[in-house]
């Protein structure tokens, strides 16, 4: 068999187990809903479309994944640019959530 023919097989191979991961992952009880609601009180860090970010406890959610924030700042270009006590993020909005490393 031919080096190129072995590495196509790897690869094949190896994308294969991604969708097995993605789809397991995927399923009705992983929704981004559900991983949100295990972060309630804890810090994180919201990215939005225009790539603002804010960095909050978590205080509470909707269906929409609107986020309600304390303590919050505001990050432009990795720089504090305000500090809010609360703050409300719209959803549609939001491209990326993730956990902060580090509290305010």
């Amino acid at each position: 068999m031919s080096s190129l023919i072995k590495i196509f097989l790897k690869i094949s191979h190896c994308l294969d187990s991604i969708n097995l991961t993605i789809g397991e992952n995927m399923s009705s009880g992983s929704i981004p809903i559900n991983s949100l609601r295990k972060v309630i009180g804890q810090y994180i860090i919201i990215r939005l479309k225009d790539n603002v970010k804010y960095k909050g406890k978590l205080q509470s959610f909707d269906q929409y994944m609107n986020c309600h924030l304390n303590d919050a700042i505001e990050i432009i270009d990795d720089e504090e640019v305000s500090r809010y006590g609360n703050i409300f993020v719209r959803g549609n909005n939001i491209l990326l959530v993730q956990l902060a490393v580090d509290e305010i």
